[in-house]
């Protein structure tokens, strides 16, 4: 059967806290004392500014130099084992996409220190700055079944109810949300607009999606 996984990037296929701790500690390092990472997670959890928490302990920074260095810097951020082996079977069976909101160096340096590249097609990655518009837009999506037309199935597995599900709702996709068990996500999970912005599946582990693909049928 004839089926098409896409993926969201961050806080599904890897913890996007990983990327925001390398984030930091590449601005440290630019500022030559390893200290001030420590400096900004604990801005960070007390939901205070981590640039400006640096910048009051060393007034030399600039804000818009550590901005520029965390959204350029080459990630140091590793797939979870989960992660790799759901998308070691699915890529053995299915086609994989990836469609993901973000600025394409960001997401790009991402998706190189991740290896990604083994999984989706050049043309199966969508990226929001990319192409235009973000995942609040069926274009986003439609995307992918331009390039992969006819498929019997479509899914879509994310993390954010806001932004994720809907528009995969509304084409007829099968939408499943891997939940937030540890509570460290960028984004909460009770933020669903309405019921149509909700997943139809839930899982706890990105693993549990595989019984969902194959198990799916006409």
């Amino acid at each position: 059967m004839n089926k098409v996984v896409v993926f969201d990037l961050d806080d599904t296929l890897y913890k996007e806290v990983d990327y925001v701790r390398s984030g930091f500690m590449a601005v440290a390092q630019h500022l030559g004392d390893d200290s001030l990472l420590d400096v900004m997670l604990k801005a960070r959890s007390k939901g205070i500014n981590a640039f400006e928490a640096v910048k009051e302990q060393r007034p030399d920074a600039e804000i818009e130099k550590m901005i520029e260095i965390y959204r350029n810097h080459k990630p140091t951020i590793t797939l979870p084992r989960e992660t790799t082996l759901t998308l070691d079977y699915l890529h053995s069976k299915y086609t994989l996409a990836l469609v993901t909101d973000g600025r394409s160096v960001g997401q790009r340096n991402k998706i190189e220190a991740l290896g990604l590249e083994r999984y989706f097609a050049p043309e199966d990655i969508v990226i929001s700055e990319e192409f235009g518009s973000d995942k609040h837009s069926a274009a986003n999506f439609k995307a992918i079944e331009k390039n992969h037309p006819g498929a019997d199935f479509y899914f879509y597995i994310g993390d954010n109810p806001e932004k994720d599900f809907f528009r995969p709702n509304q084409l007829g996709w099968r939408t499943i949300m891997l939940e937030d068990v540890n509570h460290v996500n960028i984004h909460g999970q009770d933020n669903a607009p309405s019921i149509d912005h909700i997943a139809q599946y839930a899982i706890e582990s990105l693993c549990d999606a595989i019984a969902i693909v194959d198990e799916t049928e006409i």
